[in-house]
């Protein structure tokens, strides 16, 4: 049977890249429990009215939001978390998703398959690598994966204005504003 779902990120942009990929509305934690940005209060007291909450990029979370969230969860509500355990932890306070996925408290799913790059890119075996503790490959000029030495600051900032305005452009076939 069918159960209401909401579907929330941490950010705007995971927001709207959810909405996108699902086809249904989807919004931040922190619109979803209606906090301002910084307050990790509880929001206006109601309960999220939902069978199941759907979280993606929840490496971003941070303990107090977290908090905030498990706070407005009606008994017996579904929590699904989806996130990167390679990802960044969050610029707040815990390692939220690592620590969830250490504690062996709950069911977790790993996923395998790429979908971004090819089995064989460059970027997808160097994080692989990276991910064993290895060193990755430097000096395949012609793959999808490359590293800029560069040590001054002026250096390094003329070296990003020309890779995002006219060199990732020109190789992707894209415009420049299509470049993150």
């Amino acid at each position: 049977h069918k159960i209401s779902c909401c579907l929330m990120a941490p950010t705007g942009r995971a927001a709207k890249r959810l909405s996108e990929s699902t086809g249904a509305d989807a919004s931040t934690i922190h619109r979803a429990l209606m906090l301002s940005i910084g307050d990790y209060g509880g929001g206006n007291g109601e309960m999220l009215n939902a069978g199941a909450v759907i979280v993606d990029e929840f490496s971003m979370v941070d303990v107090f939001l977290l908090n905030s969230l498990l706070s407005k969860l009606r008994e017996g509500t579904k929590l699904i978390i989806v996130g990167d355990k390679d990802q960044l932890p969050s610029v707040g306070a815990g390692n939220v998703l690592q620590d969830v996925l250490q504690s062996g408290a709950v069911p977790v799913a790993n996923l395998t398959q790429i979908y971004r790059q090819s089995e064989q890119s460059l970027i997808t075996l160097n994080a692989h690598a990276i991910n064993r503790g290895e060193m990755p490959v430097l000096t395949d000029k012609k793959s999808d994966f490359f590293f800029i030495r560069k040590s001054s600051q002026a250096e390094i900032a003329d070296e990003i204005i020309g890779l995002a305005t006219e060199r990732i452009p020109k190789f992707l076939k894209s415009d420049a504003t299509r470049v993150q």
